[in-house]
């Protein structure tokens, strides 16, 4: 990344972004050029404002691939958890295999299998269990995001409810290694409370 630098500052030059997947190892050397890390393995925290710190956005990646077949794994990692360390968003690899033939056999590789969130088939794809995992976890922070936005439009009017602050409180406190299901049904209770009739 290093020997790239000249030609992403002539880029950011321009008036452009430069994101790139990459370790966490990279800030040192490449934090204050890259706007969109995208950084492979472990969530982390304090990685996550030191980028904020610096005006851009981090992503996860790879925390783990597409190909692990425990939609709960996907749900945990790319939902609450992503909220609760601060990043601002997934990107994995990869949704779709390019190979359609090869996309279908997962011994064609001596140690990795194909990381597929869906396989290609005639007029739409397969979706897989884990895929169904990653749709949890983006629905896991809708629901967040619609709790954040009832309590935000309570303060915006200077509605001063016992149940607002206490939903903030709530929602500030979530590790997210609680249970998924109990989570999402707590949301609801709470967005149903703040938005109800």
């Amino acid at each position: 990344m290093r020997s790239q630098c000249p030609a992403w500052e002539a880029a950011r030059a321009g008036g452009g972004k430069m994101w790139v997947a990459c370790s966490a190892s990279y800030f040192p050397d490449m934090g204050d050029i890259l706007d969109y890390p995208v950084v492979s393995g472990t969530l982390l925290p304090s990685l996550a404002r030191q980028v904020h710190a610096r005006g851009y956005k981090i992503l996860s990646y790879g925390n783990p691939h597409a190909g692990v077949e425990r939609p709960e794994v996907y749900r945990r990692t790319y939902g609450l958890a992503l909220r609760v360390a601060g990043y601002d968003g997934a990107i994995d690899y990869e949704y779709r295999t390019m190979d359609d033939k090869a996309a279908w056999d997962d011994f064609d590789h001596p140690h990795y299998r194909d990381h597929n969130f869906a396989y290609p088939a005639v007029g739409k794809p397969v979706d897989t269990i884990r895929f169904a995992g990653w749709r949890e976890a983006v629905d896991d922070l809708r629901y967040a995001a619609t709790l954040e936005w009832a309590i935000w439009q309570y303060r915006q009017a200077r509605r001063e409810v016992p149940q607002v602050e206490e939903s903030a409180t709530w929602l500030r406190r979530l590790t997210g290694k609680e249970e998924p299901d109990g989570v999402r049904a707590e949301m609801i209770r709470r967005i149903d409370a703040l938005m109800g009739p």
